[in-house]
C-alpha cells in the first residue's frame, strides 16, 4: 500500500486478519507512511478512488451500488459463524456480485483458505487474482491455498504488488467502479 500513488485510479478495500483491536493502530500507522488516503470503512460511505477502506474488527466489508450508481461500502456481523470476521470472501464475493468483470482480487500472506471462495467468484465474472508468492510470504498459506485451487492469474512478490496492482489498472477494462481488493498478512 506505501507504494500506490495517491492518484490511483480506483477504491481498494482490505480485510485484515487480526486480534481486535489492532487494526486501528495499523489505519494509523498506514495514514503517516502512504499517498493515498488510508480510513475504516463506514456504512454506507461512497467508495472513492485512491482511498484504502480497512474492514474495522468484528465486521464483514462488502459493497453495495447506491440507486444512483455510486459504489458505497457496507458493514454486517452476517453472515455469522464464519472462522473470520471481517472475511474475504464475503468482500470478495459482493465485488465479484456488483463489480463483475472490472473486479481485482489479491490475497497475500496468512494462514488458512478465507479469500479463495471469493476469489473463484471474481474469477467466474471475469475479474483478475492475484496472490503473493511463496518466498515473499511469512506464512503461505492462503495464497497457497488459491494457487493450488488455479484461480490466479497472477503470482508476485511482495515487493512487486503495488505495481502489479497498477499495471493491471491501467487495462481498458478499467473505470470508477474498478475495485481493487486486498488481504493484508496476518
Amino acid at each position: 500500500i506505501p507504494a500506490l500513488p495517491a492518484s490511483f485510479p480506483a477504491p481498494i478495500l482490505v480485510v485484515q486478519h487480526i486480534i481486535p483491536g489492532f487494526i486501528d493502530g495499523i489505519v494509523k500507522r498506514l495514514q503517516e507512511t502512504c499517498e493515498v488516503r488510508i480510513k475504516l470503512a463506514e456504512k454506507g460511505e461512497n467508495l472513492n478512488s485512491g482511498t484504502v477502506y480497512f474492514a474495522p474488527d468484528r465486521r464483514h466489508l462488502s459493497v453495495l451500488r447506491s440507486p444512483g450508481g455510486k459504489l458505497r461500502a457496507q458493514l454486517s456481523v452476517l453472515p455469522s459463524g464464519l472462522l473470520f470476521c471481517p472475511c474475504a470472501d464475503v468482500l470478495f464475493e459482493s465485488v465479484a456480485a456488483v463489480v463483475g468483470s472490472r473486479s481485482l482480487g489479491v490475497i497475500m500472506t496468512g494462514m488458512g483458505h478465507d479469500g479463495v471462495e471469493g476469489l473463484k467468484s471474481i474469477k467466474a465474472t471475469g475479474g483478475v487474482a492475484i496472490a503473493q508468492d511463496q518466498l515473499s510470504s511469512a506464512i503461505y498459506g492462503m495464497a497457497r491455498v488459491a494457487v493450488d485451487a488455479n484461480v490466479i492469474d497472477h503470482i508476485v512478490p511482495l515487493d512487486k504488488m503495488a505495481s502489479e496492482i497498477s499495471r493491471d489498472r491501467k487495462s481498458t477494462r478499467l473505470n470508477s467502479s474498478h475495485i481493487p481488493l486486498s488481504r493484508m498478512p496476518s
